[in-house]
């Protein structure tokens, strides 16, 4: 497979590649339902061939904390926000663009909660089939 190769020429441990290739199957499986734009507002980090992986994987795991509870929800995309930073860093994305965008979204969760929540997505059903038929127990 090509993406795990890439993902191995950025040193990412074989461990945390299955994330990257959960998100990449989701947003594949399911692009009649979610159709992963990139990086919102701002598109310009392609790290593998047109695809900015750090903010697939980043969506991905916004989508999984769709049917959570609003604390679960929050330390979950404050999680999240986090591992983008790192995952930005692990394909060569320097630090300060890394953490400036990962401060940018700390800063901006109280906002965009309130967004979710007058929209009602915060506790609506997961989109994502592939994830929770194959992962049962969460």
């Amino acid at each position: 497979m090509h993406l795990i190769n890439v993902l191995n020429d950025f040193d990412i441990r074989a461990g945390d590649i299955e994330i990257w290739l959960e998100a990449y199957d989701a947003f594949w499986k399911n692009a009649q339902i979610f159709k992963f734009d990139g990086a919102t507002i701002v598109y310009d980090l392609d790290t593998i061939k047109d695809l900015d992986a750090p903010a697939m994987v980043h969506d991905y795991e916004y989508q999984l904390l769709r049917n959570k509870g609003f604390i679960i929800y929050l330390r979950g995309k404050l999680k999240a926000d986090a591992n983008y930073g790192k995952n930005m860093r692990k394909v060569g994305i320097t630090w300060l663009t890394a953490w400036s965008r990962v401060s940018l979204l700390v800063l901006s969760t109280p906002i965009w909660l309130l967004i979710l929540i007058s929209k009602g997505k915060v506790f609506k059903q997961n989109k994502f089939k592939y994830y929770s038929e194959n992962h049962p127990n969460q």
